[in-house]
């Protein structure tokens, strides 16, 4: 049996953020309270739950007076989200016609109409989809040759789960080989897609998991530094009938394990009953493949991406000639120089020894 990891620890506010995002009734209320109360702390990381909270606390009927600050936040997700969605759809549009139809995952599917129904309801970074892998390759070079760009420069398709191509301000799509990090099991993606359904998104039709192998994803996404994904496993165990002997067989043939014990039992610590026990003993009694561990809390598209905002603003004009890409692999390149520089003095320090 493998040791259990470290907890996932939330503080008080990011507990409430998360229950004023989904919780009912009194409940949700009092837990919106307390967030606008204890609110100033952990701000990077409850910034991206601001939508939903308004959202989930109109719907209660909420008339506390400082829900007028979070109504903002909602009308430029609604924005924002808008402007990533038709940007990434219209190219799927085309694929549809060629009889290609990816599973949108995450955070498209949880705004579609099988879910929450509502764009803002739910800030997006990109729309990530998953593809059939006979027809994986011949997509990447179709957007390749359509402009999309490969944003991270170190993407290569036989280490990379999926890869993010770039468009413009807006275009931004994770392509899907496989469901997740880490992950290679063909059999368990083809069982997601052919339980797929047909739901709509901006008028336009699109395939979403079913709730169960959409909580695996969202598990499977989770991290410290983006509650986003905990939020989306939170509602949809509360809103749908999930198949959790399904879940733990899936995450432990996934070798997700370490990562699902983490984030639910976090989620345990917000609500006991959230979680079946036994489905929590299942999981941290399961035997884990060797590379079954918990990643980096901080998520690493976050990171690399808020590398590559500093560094150009640390180049000011120059960045502009140079764009996104061109921006990421001179980061890149100074990042090695800089190592090379720092092994350097640690080899010229011990040879001096």
């Amino acid at each position: 049996m493998a040791e259990a990891d470290d907890a996932f620890p939330l503080t008080d506010v990011e507990r409430d953020a998360i229950l004023a995002s989904v919780a009912t009734g009194d409940e949700g209320i009092t837990a919106a309270r307390r967030f606008f109360d204890g609110r100033g702390e952990d701000a990077d990381r409850i910034d991206r739950l601001l939508p939903g909270v308004y959202r989930q606390q109109t719907r209660l009927g909420n008339d506390d007076p400082r829900l007028a600050d979070l109504a903002a936040a909602y009308r430029h997700t609604a924005a924002e989200n808008t402007l990533i969605l038709r940007t990434a759809l219209a190219p799927l549009a085309e694929l549809a016609e060629r009889s290609i139809r990816p599973v949108v995952l995450t955070g498209g599917a949880i705004v579609s109409d099988r879910y929450l129904g509502d764009v803002a309801g739910r800030l997006l970074s990109d729309l990530d989809v998953l593809f059939e892998p006979n027809v994986y390759g011949e997509v990447v070079e179709w957007f390749l040759a359509e402009g999309w760009q490969v944003a991270d420069p170190s993407w290569h398709p036989a280490s990379k789960h999926a890869v993010n191509v770039a468009r413009g301000r807006w275009g931004s799509l994770d392509l899907h080989a496989h469901l997740l990090s880490g992950d290679r099991n063909l059999e368990l993606d083809q069982h997601l897609r052919e339980g797929a359904v047909t739901t709509e998104l901006l008028g336009q039709k699109i395939l979403v998991p079913e709730p169960t192998q959409l909580l695996i994803h969202a598990i499977g996404h989770s991290s410290r530094s983006d509650l986003r994904f905990l939020v989306d496993a939170h509602r949809l165990i509360v809103d749908h009938e999930i198949d959790w002997s399904t879940l733990v067989e899936h995450l432990t043939a996934r070798r997700h394990v370490a990562v699902a014990t983490r984030a639910l039992g976090a989620l345990s610590t917000i609500d006991a009953e959230l979680v079946p026990r036994e489905v929590m003993r299942s999981l941290e009694t399961a035997d884990r493949h060797r590379v079954d561990t918990v990643r980096d809390p901080i998520a690493p598209s976050m990171t690399v991406r808020a590398s590559v905002s500093r560094f150009r603003a640390s180049l000011g004009r120059k960045a502009r000639h140079l764009g996104p890409i061109g921006t990421a692999r001179v980061a890149l390149v100074v990042a090695r120089q800089r190592i090379d520089k720092s092994l350097g003095r640690r080899r010229a320090g011990t040879d001096g020894r």
